[in-house]
């Protein structure tokens, strides 16, 4: 069985920041077709590309 692992917003900014990543694409439906609220500070620091949900 595979084990789900969770991450903060302040740890995906920490990845980002560290490996020089300014961006990247959220693929998939996530729960109500949206990007999480809760990585509203990501969305407005790197640039981030939305295919198959709305990015609002």
């Amino acid at each position: 069985m595979a084990r789900k692992t969770a991450v903060s917003q302040a740890r995906l900014r920490k990845i980002l920041e560290s490996r020089g990543i300014r961006g990247g694409v959220v693929v998939g439906h996530i729960g109500d077709k949206k990007l999480p609220p809760a990585f509203g500070e990501i969305w407005k620091i790197f640039k981030f590309v939305a295919a198959g949900t709305m990015p609002f």
